[in-house]
C-alpha cells in the first residue's frame, strides 16, 4: 500500500474536530502532547528579543499556567484571574503583540498552534525508535499552505488528506525535529510523522495546540512516564485539548475588582501598516501553495519520492 493512501484513508475514516480527524483511528492507544506555553519578563536587557524571536521566555506546562497569576494571552484573546479564582476573558488589540510590550510586562503567551517544539520531538525519538522496525524508513508530511518551505522542498509529491494537503517526503526518523522552513524565524517541523511499517503515527495538526500520537498501549505508557513532556491520555472520540479549556469558570469582570494589568487597554500605533502587510502576506503564501499544488498535481502524483535532504 502506497504511503499517502495509507494516511488519506486513515485520516478519511475519522471525523474533523476530533482526535480521529487528526491521527488515523487504528491504534490501541493515544496520547495528547501538549505544546508549552511561555513565561515573559521583558526587561531593558531583552526586549529587542520580542521583536524577533516568536516567544523567547520560559516554557511552561499548562497546569502551571492555569495556576498562576499572571495575565495568559492565547490566540487573540487575554485571560486574567480574580483573587476568587475565576477569570476574565478580553479580546486582545489587534495586531502584532509584540508591538505593545513595555519594559517591566510579565506575561504568559501561548501555546504555539501547529509546532511541536523540538526538544519534546526529541525526547519522543528513542520511543518511537524502539517501537518500529524500520527507524530509516520513515514518511514526512507537512502542510502545503505554509509557503514558507525551500524552493528544494516544494519538489516533494502533494498528497491530499481531508481538509488539508501535504508535501510527502521520505527519510530517517532522526529528522523528526527537522524544521522544514526556510527562515530561522520559525520552526515548522513535520505535520505527520509515521514509520514504513505503520506502527505509530505522530500528527501535529496546523490548528491545535497539542500534538497527537497513536500506537501500543506499550508506547503510549513510555509516553505518560516522560516527565518532560506535558501530556495527557485522549481517545479517538474526544475533542482536541485547549489551554482554554482548563482556565476556568469563565466569569464577568467584577466592577469592583482591580485586576493585575494586561494588554487590554494598550493600542498598536502601527495597526494600519500592521493590517496591510498581513493581507499581503497571506495573499502571496495563499497564491503560492496553489500555483505548487498545481504545478504538483500535473508533474508528480503521488508515486514519487523526495528524500529528506540535511
Amino acid at each position: 500500500m502506497k504511503p499517502a493512501f495509507w494516511i488519506t484513508s486513515a485520516l478519511g475514516s475519522g471525523e474533523f474536530g476530533f482526535v480521529s480527524g487528526v491521527v488515523p483511528n487504528v491504534f490501541e492507544s493515544y496520547v495528547a502532547i501538549r505544546h508549552p506555553s511561555w513565561l515573559h519578563r521583558c526587561t531593558e536587557e531583552n526586549i529587542s528579543e520580542f521583536r524577533g524571536d516568536p516567544h523567547p521566555g520560559t516554557p511552561t506546562n499548562w497546569h502551571a499556567v492555569a495556576r498562576s497569576e499572571l495575565p495568559i494571552c492565547v490566540g487573540r484573546k487575554q485571560y486574567r484571574k480574580l483573587p476568587t479564582g475565576g477569570w476574565v476573558e478580553e479580546a486582545l488589540p489587534e495586531g502584532d503583540i509584540h508591538l505593545l510590550i513595555r519594559v517591566g510586562d510579565t506575561w504568559i503567551s501561548g501555546p504555539e498552534e501547529g509546532v511541536l517544539e523540538p526538544a519534546h520531538a526529541r525526547t519522543l525519538l528513542s520511543l518511537l525508535e524502539n517501537e518500529t522496525n524500520e527507524p530509516e524508513s520513515c514518511w514526512f508530511g507537512i502542510w502545503n499552505g505554509f509557503g514558507i518551505t525551500s524552493i528544494e522542498e516544494t519538489r516533494a509529491p502533494l498528497f491530499d488528506a481531508p481538509n488539508r494537503s501535504w508535501h510527502l517526503y521520505h527519510g530517517s526518523l532522526q529528522s523528526i525535529d527537522k524544521s522544514f522552513a526556510d527562515s530561522d524565524l520559525f520552526h515548522r517541523p513535520a505535520n505527520l510523522v509515521w514509520p514504513n511499517d505503520r506502527s505509530w503515527c505522530l500528527a501535529t495538526e496546523i490548528d491545535l495546540e497539542a500534538s497527537y500520537l497513536g500506537g501500543s498501549s506499550k508506547l503510549i505508557s513510555a509516553v505518560l512516564e516522560k516527565s518532560e513532556l506535558d501530556v495527557v491520555p485522549v481517545e479517538p472520540s474526544d475533542q482536541p485539548v485547549w489551554l482554554a479549556n482548563l482556565l476556568q469558570p469563565i466569569v464577568e469582570k467584577p466592577s469592583n475588582v482591580a485586576l493585575r494589568p494586561g494588554f487590554e487597554s494598550r493600542e498598536n500605533p502601527y495597526m494600519d501598516l500592521i493590517q496591510t502587510l498581513h493581507r499581503r502576506g497571506r495573499l502571496r503564501r495563499f497564491a503560492q501553495s496553489i500555483s505548487f499544488g498545481k504545478k504538483k498535481d500535473r508533474e508528480s502524483g503521488h508515486d514519487d519520492v523526495y528524500e529528506i535532504r540535511h
